[in-house]
């Protein structure tokens, strides 16, 4: 869901990229996000976007063991290429509602 539109999944490239800038308390700030859909082959582009942030909202899928590793990769993706020593990471799991296909716990994911 990104400009606040629902997209179904599509079989483009596989990656989307939206960004926006505002003000809060005559401060600038720069929103990226970045969707790859968790392909690996998006991984290399990964330094491109974790160099100068200082906000990270990860996303897997609670019914998917191997979104679960993919979000353990980017983890360790931040930990190599970030520059700034202030990181704040967001971990979301999603699909909470489908508890009987549900693969990874809560206590597993914290």
């Amino acid at each position: 869901l990104i400009d606040n539109i629902y997209r179904p999944p599509y079989s483009g490239i596989g990656v989307d990229f939206r960004f926006w800038c505002t003000t809060v308390d005559q401060n600038n700030y720069k929103f990226q996000i970045w969707d790859t859909t968790g392909h690996e082959k998006f991984r290399d582009i990964a330094a491109s976007y974790i160099r100068e942030c200082h906000l990270y909202m990860l996303c897997f899928d609670l019914t998917s063991r191997s979104s679960f590793e993919i979000v353990k990769g980017r983890l360790r993706d931040i930990d190599r290429y970030s520059y700034t020593t202030l990181n704040t990471i967001v971990l979301v799991g999603m699909k909470s509602d489908l508890k009987e296909q549900r693969e990874i716990s809560y206590k597993e994911a914290v």
